[in-house]
């Protein structure tokens, strides 16, 4: 575990951080992608992954003194419905049908 007076607690911070505007830009590409198809679910999973990606924040840059391990534990949670709901949504998202009907065509021309 890293404490908070490591030096290379910096280091890990700033990748987190760096990696948070792509969290996010997937999180609204996803909702693009869904809204048409599913827009309920497409919502529910880009409050979902906000809340997570937030969160994520929250236990990488509070420090352990503070209420580190309840972001930690908030971010483990949304972990599962976030999960299921992009698993569930693949279903919908046009992309995934396209390649449906590929494997399908190829499987009939055999």
């Amino acid at each position: 575990m890293i404490g908070d007076r490591y030096h290379g607690y910096n280091v890990f911070q700033l990748l987190i951080a760096l990696m948070c505007p792509s969290r996010l830009l997937l999180h609204a590409l996803w909702y693009v992608l869904l809204s048409r198809a599913a827009p309920t679910r497409a919502r529910a999973l880009f409050g979902i992954g906000f809340l997570r990606t937030n969160t994520c924040g929250g236990w990488v840059y509070v420090t352990s003194s503070d209420d580190h391990d309840v972001m930690m534990i908030a971010y483990m949670l949304l972990t599962l419905p976030y999960m299921i709901l992009l698993l569930k949504s693949g279903d919908k998202s046009p992309f995934t049908h396209n390649t449906k009907e590929l494997s399908v065509n190829r499987n009939r021309h055999k």
